[in-house]
């Protein structure tokens, strides 16, 4: 390397060999160049966007993962689903899906009798967290 090559790679070295920019403009590229791949779309949580990364609805950054969970498994779509929640929309939903899946409207499904064991838990632990 030359000595101004040895000067430019020293000075580049600070910024960890990104680009820069004046401040106040734009980078002369209009696609981003994209180094992180955010399949999960979890840093469209905090508003960053990456690539094809979906917002993620209010219901979905608020709630607990526990309770989105149990949410889900009571047959709501969280994307919407608008705050705050009620008691009496959760205990209809609930219902619903008992009748839904209830061994006996499904002439003693035992797939049905699994899924009616998993509403039951989930509704019992929106309960306990005082949701219902």
């Amino acid at each position: 390397m030359s000595p101004d090559e040895i000067e430019r790679y020293q000075r580049e070295d600070v910024l960890g060999h990104r680009p820069t920019w004046r401040l106040g403009t734009k980078p002369q590229r209009e696609e981003p160049q994209v180094w992180v791949k955010d399949d999960l779309g979890i840093l469209a949580d905090v508003g960053i966007r990456i690539g094809a990364g979906r917002r993620k609805s209010e219901a979905e950054l608020r709630l607990p993962p526990d309770v989105r969970e149990a949410l889900v498994t009571l047959g709501f779509e969280l994307a919407k689903l608008t705050l705050p929640l009620r008691k009496a929309v959760i205990k209809a939903q609930y219902k619903t899906m008992v009748k839904r899946y209830h061994p006996d409207t499904r002439g003693g499904d035992r797939a049905a009798e699994e899924q009616l064991k998993s509403i039951n838990q989930a509704y019992a632990f929106l309960q306990s967290r005082g949701y219902t």
